[in-house]
């Protein structure tokens, strides 16, 4: 009997919140896709039944629009998008060059929207069913950290672009949420 259950892709599935949202999806009998740009980091994911494939949320359109169709034709369809891969730059503002800035945003911010409207021509065309998108965000959204201030301006950017979704997208049955986590313990 084929497993018709639902399909989740998580982008940043090499260690952290990536690597355990993959775990907790595969022991709730949902069908992973886990990414990484190193996919040699995902075995363990692999092992427990996750499809693992490379991902630099950073790359062209082009490539993520590949990267999206590859995706769908291996269980024909994707039903959540978890965008959590991400990094921080710390550093006062006036620390961090202009290249710095622009890798901070380039992976937390526009590689959320260029991956995400990837998926979105083949969200809208199903018609049937629903589909989520997550966007995992951070408390520094609102707190405006120091020494964080380009990851807490970035991450405030896709709070705002999550709210935005969700009212675009709702007459196509795609959801959008942005989850803020605070403090958390690092588990090896």
């Amino acid at each position: 009997m084929a497993n018709d259950s639902d399909v989740v892709l998580i982008t940043g599935c090499s260690t952290g919140f990536g690597k355990e949202l993959a775990e907790a999806a595969l022991c709730s009998g949902l069908r992973v896709i886990a990414t990484a740009r190193r996919p040699e980091t995902m075995t363990s994911l692999s092992e427990k039944g996750a499809k693992t494939m490379r991902l630099d949320v950073t790359a062209s359109t082009e490539v993520l629009r590949q990267f999206a169709s590859d995706t769908i034709a291996i269980f024909g369809r994707v039903d959540y998008l978890i965008n959590n891969a991400g990094f921080l730059q710390g550093g006062a503002v006036e620390e961090n060059s202009h290249e710095e800035n622009l890798a901070q945003l380039n992976t937390n911010f526009f590689g959320v929207i260029n991956l995400t409207n990837a998926f979105l021509p083949d969200w809208r065309a199903r018609k049937s069913g629903s589909t989520t998108i997550v966007n995992i965000s951070s408390q520094g959204s609102m707190i405006c950290v120091p020494g964080a201030g380009i990851y807490c301006a970035g991450k405030a950017a896709l709070d705002a672009i999550s709210d935005t979704w969700a009212r675009e997208l709702a007459s196509f049955d795609i959801r959008c949420v942005s989850i803020q986590p605070g403090s958390f313990r690092v588990v090896d």
